[in-house]
């Protein structure tokens, strides 16, 4: 799993750190969380799952949601 930072007043400057896995799960078996805002505790995927995705929202890319699928 990779490692997410961020700067600026509403997290807008985002850093994310991408490993691969060696798998290539079923696109059914993955799964968005919710939206994050920089005020939340960070995302981190349940057990068993990776992240393969991020999405933002906002007019300052401010909310954030992740893709996350199981690993084998």
């Amino acid at each position: 799993m990779g490692a997410e930072a961020c700067k600026g007043s509403f997290c807008n400057y985002l850093s994310v750190e991408c490993t691969t896995t060696n798998n290539n799960p079923a696109p059914h078996t993955c799964t968005w969380s919710g939206w994050f805002s920089e005020e939340d505790p960070d995302f981190l995927a349940p057990s068993g799952q990776a992240i393969k995705g991020v999405q933002c929202s906002g007019s300052n890319c401010d909310d954030k949601r992740y893709w996350y699928c199981p690993i084998p």
